[in-house]
């Protein structure tokens, strides 16, 4: 039977955007997800047909922090506008259940809309997820020999409206609600004698403001421009929080082209906490995005800042090469940071255009640390 190449593309694509959500619900915290105007969208050549509005199918995934797992996905698109609009991204909603050979179960319902003009960007997340995770102790410097399991059961919600208020510049509304229950760790173990903020669960409730300032030629492969985002949430007792702390993200991108089509791309992060910050809430280090190569949370503190550069290489027919390296550090209070004490990251990674004019590349990588390495596989650039 012949294969049809084009709707094997488009399902591989859809998987793959929601297998990297999938990971974001697992993260310890929001850091990571998208900035507000670069929220992951399946590419418009998906919907050439009616037909192909609504796709379902089963998945399965790898990461680190997960090992194999299985489930199903579906998904439907729609545009707010009947007009033949090509500047307005295709709204989604996305939904998928997941389980893991580690016995953790995964979640989520979630729709990203985008109202004409993109003058408003409606994006929300409900998510519930059961994880057996890792904790190595709070700190820069935790030894391996501290690694220890614990187990939680989470519900999270994310609505998040924003708006274009001035050319490249937006303005957004955030609110985070996450309740955390039957969170269960060894009885005198790190997790028990570091006392840690939340270890018997609890609800977390903060909302706050979003300014995003966007030059960038591509959301998902950019060449040339910047990108810089201020987040800042308050969460406290007046709205329902059990924790009473503020929450503030930077996150700061430059885009240069050279040698014609090669990129030469910067970021520099930082996820700051001041407060009482439950355990699902602290900055954590590792993961896809950033410090590739460590476990997400191998190293876990209030607050961390980041800093990476990737060079990305287009070759022929779709593929293209990566190199990546950067630093970073969690600590607990600013004057305990110390450029002595960076972890460092690097490694190599090929890319393959799964939709050429979206700009949109399926991304291997593998990234090393400090005694650790691991592989990634997912959709689009870390940043």
């Amino acid at each position: 039977m012949k294969l049809n190449l084009f709707c094997i593309r488009n399902l591989l694509i859809l998987f793959l955007l929601t297998n990297g959500f999938a990971k974001t619900v697992a993260q310890k915290r929001s850091a990571n997800r998208p900035p507000v105007n670069k929220v992951l969208t399946t590419p418009d050549s998906i919907h050439e047909k009616k037909s192909k509005r609504f796709l379902f199918f089963p998945l399965a995934l790898k990461s680190i922090e997960t090992g194999w797992g299985g489930g199903a996905a579906g998904s439907y698109f729609f545009k707010t506008t009947h007009k033949n609009d090509s500047t307005l991204r295709t709204s989604n909603i996305e939904a998928l259940g997941l389980y893991t050979v580690r016995h953790q179960f995964l979640g989520v319902l979630g729709f990203n809309v985008y109202f004409p003009g993109e003058r408003y960007i409606l994006r929300w997340r409900n998510t519930y997820s059961y994880f057996p995770d890792k904790f190595w102790g709070f700190g820069n410097n935790t030894p391996d020999a501290n690694e220890e399991n614990y187990v939680f059961s989470q519900i999270f919600i994310n609505p998040q409206l924003i708006r274009k208020v001035y050319k490249d510049f937006y303005v957004g509304l955030s609110y985070e609600l996450q309740k955390v229950y039957d969170l269960t760790y060894q009885k005198g173990g790190i997790f028990d004698k570091e006392n840690v903020a939340g270890r018997e669960g609890g609800i977390v409730s903060g909302a706050g403001f979003v300014f995003a300032w966007d030059t960038r030629d591509n959301a998902f492969y950019c060449t040339r421009g910047s990108y810089a985002q201020l987040m800042v949430l308050g969460f406290d007792k007046s709205l329902g929080s059990d924790f009473n702390y503020v929450n503030y993200v930077v996150d700061a991108r430059k885009f240069m082209t050279v040698r014609k089509k090669d990129v030469v791309a910067f970021q520099v992060f930082g996820y700051l906490n001041s407060g009482n910050v439950a355990i699902r809430n602290m900055a954590i280090l590792g993961g896809s995005d950033i410090m590739r190569g460590y476990y997400e949370g191998r190293y876990t503190d209030k607050n961390l800042i980041a800093f990476q550069g990737e060079y990305r290489m287009p070759l022929r027919y779709g593929f293209g090469l990566a190199a990546f390296g950067g630093y970073g550090e969690v600590f607990n209070f600013a004057k305990e940071f110390s450029l002595a004490e960076l972890k460092y990251s690097y490694g190599a990674g090929i890319r393959y255009a799964l939709n050429k004019a979206e700009k949109l590349n399926l991304r291997v990588d593998y990234g090393f640390g400090q005694n650790t390495s691991g592989w990634y596989f997912t959709v689009r650039e870390s940043f």
